[in-house]
């Protein structure tokens, strides 16, 4: 999911500043998050025409983003 080097924006509120900034170079989105979340984080990547998915789940991303919690959204930045 994502690379040894990659730098990453963990949560909704990191990850929408990025977007907005067109600092992301992609998008994951768990598909158990809050509707809300994903549908604010998916308008704004389409927006911004930045690739996103809802392949994994909150917990998924959360350890694979290196926390001990549960992750709604982590960005890749460019």
């Amino acid at each position: 999911m994502f690379g040894e080097g990659d730098r990453l924006c963990i949560g909704m509120k990191q990850s929408k500043k990025a977007i907005d900034a067109s600092m992301a170079d992609r998008v994951y989105i768990a598909y158990d998050a809050d509707p809300e979340i994903r549908d604010e984080i998916k308008t704004l990547c389409m927006k911004k025409e930045i690739p996103f998915n809802f392949q994994y789940t909150m917990q998924e991303l959360g350890e694979a983003g290196g926390i001990k919690v549960s992750a709604a959204v982590v960005t890749v930045l460019k």
